[in-house]
């Protein structure tokens, strides 16, 4: 003869089993939670960097920049009245403006002359020589090969200012630095 089952027994058994499934679904939960907190953890620490950035002119790679100020930008506010309207004002954008582009590089031996003839080619008039496309490429810091996130490329660029290294004898290991301030026609801004 087959014990009987009665209905205390059955309760719990399911009771033990749907604890023992609540509480492996609770660790799932609970594992999944960490694992969102972790990545939220991550994402909020993990700005981007300014220290890994790249230039290109003309295309071409060129080391040994130290800083590169990227320009702001501002937007006129115009004012109008309506002819019907006397006591309020209507205000709408106007014309977009850049700051110029401030870049400051150490002296390399192998292109000890590279700003210096640029700026030299814009003061001489030289149309061709005097404009070119610089690419700024900021990075990704993480890992042993960063890739570019961000590029700002400003077009028909020429120097404005040149600023030749500052000596100074006192000074045991400072590196030789050259700045420029940088006018430019159009600058774009996009993610790569």
């Amino acid at each position: 003869m087959l014990p009987t089952i009665g209905r205390r027994t059955v309760l719990q058994t399911i009771g033990v089993a749907g604890a023992l499934g609540l509480a492996s679904g609770a660790a799932e939960v609970e594992t999944e939670t960490e694992a969102t907190a972790e990545a939220a953890a991550l994402n909020r620490h993990d700005a981007l960097r300014t220290g890994r950035f790249e230039v290109e002119l003309d295309g071409e790679a060129v080391s040994g920049w130290q800083t590169v100020t990227i320009p702001s930008r501002s937007t006129e506010q115009d004012e109008y009245r309506e002819g019907n309207d006397a006591d309020y004002e209507k205000k709408v954008w106007g014309q977009t403006t850049f700051d110029d582009l401030e870049m400051e590089r150490g002296l390399q031996r192998e292109d000890v002359n590279r700003l210096y003839d640029w700026h030299e080619a814009v003061r001489a008039g030289k149309a061709d020589e005097g404009r070119k496309e610089i690419a700024v490429k900021l990075l990704d810091g993480r890992g042993g090969n960063p890739e570019p996130l961000l590029e700002w490329r400003f077009e028909e660029a020429w120097i404005k200012e040149y600023s030749p290294p500052e000596l100074d004898a006192s000074a045991d290991g400072d590196v030789a630095t050259e700045s420029i301030t940088v006018a430019f026609d159009r600058m774009v801004r996009e993610e790569i």
